[in-house]
């Protein structure tokens, strides 16, 4: 092999490097010129790249969507290899996404992220972070720029999970009402969804609701109800607790998984939630049936323009 090489190339030491995605679409472009049974091969087998999240990206289909909805009727097996499938479409979707809007969010030192693969529950995240000076520093720590894809679609959100970046919103929404108002104003079709999260193991393993009266349209929100809706629920914390132990235990509340709730995670339940936790989501949702009509230039436009509109919130409640 070596002296074959040594013929052809001589002493040449330029590297070619071909990836799949290159394959791919040099594959499509003279497919055109095919003979039918030869361009029907050929089409197959790109579309199994795609499948398997090697091409190049070009936009999310369908069964992105509907895969995620199959928890309970797949394989934990079968299910991680669709995970990781569409994980690595995720990536080349944050990767492009993030080199068009990180310029405009350039006021703080920030990344991009991919949840881990898990065959727990049928969800899959990814978020711009914010950060100080190192980069291991945890996701949620500042409220970030958060995509959620479930099997009805996919979500936009700035994110505030933990404590850090929950107590950072209601601070500025406490202090500069004016402000808040006059900002949400401008987020047309967002809403403001306030959740309590529900602890049923160590780490993060919660049941999340809204709170009664949420969401509500950013245009028409004040700080005022939403400091009187948090204090409003707190006052009635031990009833809500109790109904929702009551569900887990009848099978009404159940995993996101669509299992029921064993003893040790209802004895953990009833122990661990003396207090709510919180979370907040300045949201807005998108329906398959838009997303699966954006190719790979109008998703990654449309995105820019969506987070564009987030500009002057994330500023205001991060610097």
């Amino acid at each position: 092999m070596q002296s074959h090489i040594k013929h052809y190339f001589g002493t040449a030491t330029k590297e070619l490097t071909l990836t799949w995605e290159s394959i791919s679409e040099k594959f499509k472009s003279v497919s055109t010129a095919l003979l039918p049974s030869d361009k029907f091969l050929v089409f197959q087998f790109c579309e199994f790249l795609e499948l398997i999240g090697i091409a190049e990206f070009h936009g999310f289909s369908s069964s992105d969507f509907s895969m995620l909805g199959s928890i309970m009727t797949s394989t934990e097996e079968d299910y991680l290899d669709f995970k990781r499938m569409l994980h690595r479409k995720i990536e080349k979707f944050m990767s492009l996404l993030y080199a068009d809007v990180k310029q405009s969010i350039s006021f703080k030192n920030n990344q991009w992220k991919v949840m881990q693969v898990s065959a727990k529950n049928p969800v899959v995240w990814s978020a711009i972070y914010f950060y100080d000076e190192v980069t291991n520093i945890h996701v949620n720590h500042y409220p970030n720029i958060d995509f959620m894809f479930t099997e009805h679609g996919m979500e936009l959100a700035v994110n505030g999970e933990i404590q850090s970046s929950l107590k950072m919103i209601l601070s500025r929404v406490r202090e500069f009402p004016d402000k808040f108002y006059s900002i949400a104003q401008k987020l047309d079709g967002f809403v403001f969804s306030f959740f309590y999260k529900f602890q049923y193991l160590p780490m993060n393993n919660f049941i999340v609701n809204h709170i009664p009266g949420f969401p509500r349209e950013m245009k028409a929100i004040s700080a005022k109800e939403i400091i009187d809706k948090k204090r409003g629920f707190e006052k009635d914390w031990s009833d809500t607790k109790h109904t929702l132990v009551y569900q887990m235990e009848s099978g009404r509340a159940r995993h996101s998984s669509g299992r029921v709730f064993n003893d040790t995670e209802i004895k953990f339940a009833k122990e661990k939630n003396k207090q709510p936790n919180y979370a907040i989501h300045i949201e807005k949702c998108y329906p398959v049936a838009d997303i699966v009509k954006l190719d790979k230039h109008k998703i990654i436009k449309f995105f820019k323009n969506e987070i564009s509109l987030l500009g002057d919130c994330i500023k205001f409640i991060i610097q």
